[in-house]
Parts: C-alpha cells; structure tokens; sequence
C-alpha cells in the first residue's frame, strides 16, 4: 500500500511541475514580443540603426528619444600597399565585419550609425592593429591601447 502511496504522489508532483513549466511557456509566448526583442537585442538594435529610426534609451530613469548618428572613420597610411584594413571597435564587439573601403586618395573609409556615447576602436591591416593616426584621444586598458570616438 505505501509503495502505491508513494507512487501517486509522484504522479501528482511530477503533474504539478510539467502544468506549471506549461503555463510559463505560455507567459512568455504571450509577452514574446518584449522577451524576444531583449533576447535578440543585437539584431534589433542593428536594424534600427540601419534604417536611421529614433531610438529610445534610458537614461536617469527616464526614456529619451536619441537620434542615431552617422560617423565616418578614415585612415590613411602610405606603409600598407595591399590587403584589407577593417575597424574594430566595442560596437562591433571587435570583428571584422566593417571593413572599410579604399578611395581613389589612397584613404581607407566606413560610415557608421551610432548611438551618442563614447567608443573604443582600433584599425586592424593584414593582422597587424593601428591605431589611428589622426586621434590622439587613446586610453589605456590591461596593457592594450584603444583610440575614443566620442559621438553626440
């Protein structure tokens, strides 16, 4: 008898658990569009920037719409004759995925929708990091040197 107990009260909790973990799922698909958007903060926040959309932060605890900003970053160099140069930066979380584009005057461009705030970059040409020669607003972290782009 106490081994049937035992096994309907495991029934019971086990139904307990799985109606409960149910119900949360349902919350969130309900509420999915702000659990979604948080969870797919990187897409979203990049699609509003291509598209130049005003963009809400908090700042104080209060929402304040900031309009993005387009930035240009420019490098000129006559010692690198071939390969890619690309800007890395905190916004990008440090990738090479904005690559920038060599003009006619040997100058290496990319323009960049940003949010007003103050940046941390470097240039990166054939493996090799520059910084860029026309900042001198560098700061220091860990032993490694970042150039600042402030954006308002």
């Amino acid at each position: 008898m106490s081994n049937n107990k035992n096994n309907f009260s495991y029934w019971i909790i086990t139904s307990i658990i799985i109606c409960t973990m149910f119900v949360a799922g349902l919350f969130m698909f309900k509420s999915g569009g702000d659990y979604f958007n948080f969870i797919n903060f990187w897409g979203g926040k990049t699609q509003a920037l291509a598209n130049e959309d005003i963009v809400a932060s908090k700042q104080s605890n209060k929402t304040v719409n900031t309009r993005v900003k387009y930035v240009n970053f420019t490098f000129k160099s006559t010692n690198i004759k071939s390969g890619d140069v690309y800007l890395k930066a905190d916004f990008n979380l440090w990738d090479n995925s904005l690559k920038l584009i060599k003009n006619s005057k040997n100058i290496w461009e990319v323009s960049v929708a940003l949010l007003p705030g103050e940046y941390k970059y470097y240039f990166e040409a054939n493996g090799e990091r520059i910084l860029d020669p026309a900042n001198n607003n560098i700061v220091e972290i860990s032993d490694e040197q970042f150039c600042i782009k402030k954006v308002g």
